[in-house]
């Protein structure tokens, strides 16, 4: 009979203090290393170091330093500002073929061709494996052709590619001419790429 009502106050005993762990972790939150009073809660938001990283309200402050930020469903954002690199391609008298890291990592391709060439885009394997993750996913950047005139840059195709121009336009960048160049995966094989040539204005 003592050993039954041993057995009895210990699992009440453990219940007990899962209780309190549970009130615990219910009022507090979970306490991580270095927690400390006022850390976490309505009034104070959540600090690391010492510095607020989500205010009270539940919005984050500073910066957010990361490789890739994925939200699913919808995303409302005050101002966006498309970051990325400017990059200068080597003059060149041959053709070129841009990598999918130069196309998916830059906001601006500028490039000097001697006389008329071609640039070729990567295959769209290898944008969709880089930046295109899923179907509808789009890539935009600027090309510059920073030569004179008359070395113009033909855009062409990578493989699996549809090349697209608006009409009246072509995909031949007169030197000192821009075009926005915007790319859409439809299919895991097949991207669109948008040439829009633009003109310095009279």
């Amino acid at each position: 009979m003592k050993t039954e009502n041993l057995k009895i106050l210990i699992i009440c005993s453990l219940l007990l203090s899962g209780i309190a762990l549970f009130v615990s972790v219910q009022n507090k939150g979970v306490q991580l290393g270095g927690y400390t009073a006022g850390h976490w809660d309505s009034a104070n938001g959540y600090k690391v170091d010492g510095t607020t990283v989500i205010d009270g309200d539940g919005n984050i402050d500073g910066t957010i330093t990361t490789d890739t930020i994925t939200a699913s469903g919808e995303s409302q954002l005050q101002t966006v500002i498309s970051g990325g690199a400017t990059i200068t391609l080597v003059t060149s008298s041959t053709d070129i073929v841009l990598t999918a890291a130069q196309v998916c990592d830059s906001s601006v391709i500028a490039w000097t061709p001697i006389g008329a060439k071609n640039m070729t885009f990567p295959t769209s394997a290898l944008i969709n494996a880089d930046c295109l993750d899923a179907d509808g996913d789009t890539k935009t950047f600027l090309f510059r052709n920073e030569a004179e005139a008359a070395s113009t840059t033909t855009m062409v195709a990578g493989t699996d590619m549809v090349l697209l121009e608006p009409d009246g336009q072509n995909v031949v960048i007169a030197g000192g001419q821009s075009a926005l160049v915007t790319m859409v995966r439809i299919t895991p094989e097949i991207v669109l790429v948008i040439v829009d040539e633009m003109l310095d204005a009279d």
